[in-house]
């Protein structure tokens, strides 16, 4: 199994509504990260940030079909006030002289659908 040379992020699960927990998975060299989540609209807006301490994890070989299966790093909850739509997991670290960005997602769904707005389809 190949070994991460740099920083990698995913959230589990990729879909949630008011409530849920999601998991912010990370692997990469052992640093501290800072990690934040925005919702990507019309305008970017931050709705939480943290730090996590990485940990080397290996990438499996059938990661694209089944996973990754690493620990989660930091779990964070949907609040109610949180819009429906697509947010990026941004995961920064400083280690030694470069810093090193990895992206992940997740969406957040309306508790009761709104028949009159058009449905985001997001395929992965």
């Amino acid at each position: 199994m190949e070994m991460l040379a740099e920083p990698a992020v995913y959230a589990w699960p990729q879909s949630a509504v008011a409530g849920d927990r999601v998991k912010i998975h990370g692997a990469g060299p052992p640093v501290t990260a800072q990690v934040s989540v925005a919702r990507i609209g019309a305008h970017r807006e931050v709705v939480w940030r943290d730090e996590i301490n990485l940990e080397p994890h290996p990438i499996p070989e059938k990661a694209a079909a089944l996973g990754c299966g690493w620990p989660a790093s930091t779990e964070l909850t949907i609040l109610p006030e949180w819009r429906s739509g697509y947010y990026e997991v941004v995961m920064r670290t400083d280690a030694g002289r470069f810093a090193h960005e990895a992206v992940g997602f997740f969406v957040v769904r309306a508790t009761t659908p709104d028949p009159t707005r058009p449905l985001l389809a997001l395929c992965t």
